[in-house]
């Protein structure tokens, strides 16, 4: 197999390897899908955070540890991260 993420997915090898070419060469880039977790995580965390003020609201404050530690570890390899952060 052409790499481990690869082995859970439903790709064949072919489909893989599209995935994986860059994007000059009409694939998604993709190297490791295990690169695009944390800014994935942080994305979608981000996009929802005034939704679920909205939801939880009544449940009390969520500290969101997880957004807060993966944004630590964003910061701490790409530099400060914005105050506000962009909903899209």
């Amino acid at each position: 197999m052409l790499d481990s993420v690869h082995r859970y997915s439903n790709l064949t090898d072919s489909q893989w390897i599209q995935a994986s070419l860059p994007v000059r060469d009409s694939g998604l880039g993709v190297r490791r899908v295990a690169l695009l977790a944390i800014p994935a995580f942080i994305a979608s965390a981000a996009s929802t955070l005034s939704l679920q003020d909205d939801l939880l609201s009544d449940c009390g404050k969520s500290d969101n540890a997880f957004f807060q530690i993966y944004l630590s570890a964003w910061s701490a390899k790409f530099g400060e991260v914005p105050e506000t952060l962009p909903i899209k």
